[in-house]
């Protein structure tokens, strides 16, 4: 199988996920094809869903992001996606919106979500949130949020620190 596109949306082909987060519109499914990825997967100000190829024999996630996930955009979903910080700050993301659905990835890095800010629902499932040295998870400045953690592996400190309505 040969991909001359790195990330498809709406069935027109990309060379660049960067080109491709720009391009990106409400509404819009964001697919990534399998590969490594420097970059940081800003998920800023639109709803979309971002998923990440996988292997069709045993469903392990292709699409590694050497880099950050931050989510601003409410109502976003990404989906079997590795993202790995290795630079010097080490925060592998934040999330900063509210109805969003992390599922089937894996963020690692010194601290995975350094923060997590929502007045809404923040929903973690089927996902691997590992902190190399500190937070798995910090939900900060979470006013009346819910946060749903389901079957998921999550080292490091997890850390309230603000009022959240409901945590399952």
């Amino acid at each position: 199988k040969v991909n001359l596109a790195a990330v498809i949306i709406n069935k027109k082909g990309y060379v660049s996920l960067e080109k491709a987060l720009n391009d990106v519109q409400d509404g819009d499914t964001l697919k990534i094809f399998a590969g490594d990825y420097t970059v940081d997967l800003n998920v800023d100000d639109k709803d979309i869903t971002v998923i990440g190829e996988t292997d069709a024999n045993d469903g392990t996630n292709l699409v590694n992001i050497n880099g950050k996930l931050n989510i601003t955009a409410d109502g976003a979903t990404v989906k079997n996606i590795n993202v790995t910080n290795t630079t010097a700050d080490g925060t592998a993301g934040y999330i900063k919106a509210k109805n969003v659905l992390i599922e089937g990835c894996t963020i690692v890095g010194d601290s995975a979500f350094a923060k997590c800010y929502t007045d809404g629902e923040v929903t973690f499932k089927n996902s691997k949130i590992l902190g190399k040295m500190t937070n798995g998870i910090q939900f900060v400045g979470s006013q009346g949020g819910k946060i749903l953690i389901d079957n998921c592996e999550i080292s490091g400190y997890t850390t309230f620190s603000s009022a959240i309505n409901d945590v399952k």
